[in-house]
């Protein structure tokens, strides 16, 4: 078999496992990995062992073994509150039940899911302190640290960091509305996007940019941003090249450049600012055939980030 489509399992703590196969690993391959893999945890762990799926939705695992829960995260993006404490609660729950109870955490793809999950699990369980539990976080920490960290995009990253007090307390934010008026390369006039009327925006939100090729249809993704509405101080918020997905890799993206978002209490145009307008470098697409125009979650974007030229911004 392959090294480099060798399936990787690691122990954080003694409850605590995670399966890792990696991104282009043959189907074929990946089978005769979980053959190998399955029977050793049965035999070391009978039936007290929960195998959670930290990514998108497929039914290989729970053919072999029925107890198998999904979370259906996309690789790459950052899962929403409720749904990082909703996979904390019932990981809590099932290890609480029986002291050899053990949790199998797998995933296929990008690493960056298994990131988002153990630190939120850490900050989840961070009100306990009990000396067992304090060990297990320092495990924890020194996996997520050497292992996983390098490996997250920037809105994974901020998805935990900002909202550690969120999920510790169990607490979920309050989603208050705002209107988007205005997506700007902050401090340029280079790229300058005026939404008319200001698109309201509610909770969890995915921004896009792609280069759109008119020619094919196809796109490439610029950068991408996600943040949550409940979290805006203010009425702007700006991302560094370090914080956006995609661009913070890409050595086209100026390394000064930024994106500016601009937001309102409502849809009318903020005064003082009426003269603002689109750019002449920007055109405003109502192809409502396209599929990238219909879709009202980020739940499924790989489909559509290949190809390349002509800017597009999308909010989700």
């Amino acid at each position: 078999m392959e090294e480099a489509h060798r399936m990787d399992l690691t122990y954080i703590t003694e409850r605590i496992i995670t399966i890792y196969s990696p991104p282009g690993c043959p189907e074929k391959i990946y089978l005769q990995n979980l053959w190998e893999i399955i029977p050793m945890l049965q035999s070391k762990h009978g039936h007290n062992y929960m195998v959670r799926q930290v990514d998108e939705i497929h039914d290989i695992l729970s053919r072999i073994n029925h107890k198998v829960l999904d979370t259906g995260w996309v690789d790459l993006l950052a899962p929403s509150l409720d749904q990082i404490i909703g996979v904390c609660t019932a990981i809590e729950n099932w290890l609480n039940v029986h002291p050899k109870h053990v949790l199998v955490l797998h995933c296929r793809g990008g690493k960056g899911r298994l990131g988002v999950l153990v630190a939120s699990y850490i900050h989840f369980t961070s009100i306990s302190a009990s000396a067992d539990l304090s060990l297990d976080h320092f495990a924890m920490r020194r996996f997520y640290n050497d292992t996983l960290s390098a490996l997250m995009t920037p809105s994974q990253k901020r998805k935990h960091s900002n909202r550690g007090a969120y999920i510790k307390h169990k607490v979920l934010i309050c989603a208050s509305h705002v209107h988007l008026s205005h997506v700007n390369a902050a401090e340029t006039d280079r790229l300058y996007i005026v939404l008319q009327p200001a698109q309201l925006l509610k909770g969890d939100i995915m921004v896009v940019c792609y280069d759109k090729n008119s020619r094919s249809g196809s796109r490439q993704v610029v950068f991408r941003l996600q943040f949550h509405t409940g979290l805006i101080s203010g009425h702007t918020l700006t991302f560094s090249k370090a914080d956006l997905d995609c661009a913070r890799e890409d050595a086209r993206f100026p390394e000064d450049g930024k994106v500016e978002l601009l937001f309102s209490e409502s849809p009318e145009k903020i005064a003082g600012r009426e003269l603002w307008h689109n750019g002449r470098s920007v055109t405003v697409d109502y192809d409502t055939l396209d599929p990238l125009v219909r879709r009202d979650s980020y739940q499924d974007t790989s489909c559509l980030e290949t190809g390349e030229h002509h800017s597009h911004v999308q909010v989700a």
